[in-house]
């Protein structure tokens, strides 16, 4: 699978696919110039419980009257 079909499947960029390489948390290889990522690799992170990131403070809160 390559990372524009592992983008898709995950509903990400291939930016984060690549970064996600990267961390091991997905297993690929490179053969030549484009990663081959394992279908079952895609799978099992697809199926993962992840947490949410910090959250954003809001810059523009209304008047506390």
């Amino acid at each position: 699978m390559t990372t524009t079909e592992a983008a898709a499947a995950l509903g990400v960029s291939r930016r984060r696919v690549n970064e996600l390489i990267k961390l091991g948390t997905l297993k690929a290889t490179k053969p030549g110039r484009d990663w081959e990522i394992e279908a079952a690799s895609v799978e099992a992170y697809k199926n993962s419980p992840r947490k949410a990131g910090p959250k954003r403070k809001n810059e523009k809160s209304p008047p506390v009257a």
